[in-house]
């Protein structure tokens, strides 16, 4: 049976950028181990022309680098931000201090999936929003 869109964007809790597939497809497996609904895109762009079609209480976790030509994951966080998305995390390896100051980003993260964190955060997200 085939889903609307509006059922998949109602239960969906999380969204991951990241333009490397071996990052998606394990973030794809732990989010389902974890029972947490996720989807993921390899360009910001495919999320950002749908981006209104979702809740602004999902967490969203973008990659730095997106790749050659591609902005970068803070400057997508912030037009997010100006659309109403308020849980936009960096999943990155570069120094979090080099994000300071860029309050339109709640956190940053390494690439790794936050198991330990992330049903929290989604509880959170629903409570403040």
């Amino acid at each position: 049976m085939n889903q609307s869109i509006n059922e998949i964007t109602s239960s969906l809790q999380c969204i991951f950028i990241d333009d490397e597939k071996i990052n998606r497809l394990i973030w794809e497996l732990e989010a389902h181990k974890a029972g947490v609904s996720l989807i993921t895109y390899n360009d910001p762009n495919d999320f950002l022309s749908h981006s209104h079609d979702f809740n602004k209480e999902l967490l969203i976790f973008l990659d730095q680098e997106l790749g050659d030509g591609m902005p970068k994951g803070d400057e997508i966080a912030k037009h997010l931000h100006e659309d109403g998305f308020e849980n936009i995390y960096i999943a990155t390896y570069h120094n979090p201090h080099s994000f300071e100051g860029k309050n339109w980003i709640k956190g940053v993260i390494n690439k790794k999936f936050p198991l330990s964190q992330i049903n929290e955060w989604i509880s959170l997200a629903k409570k403040h929003n």
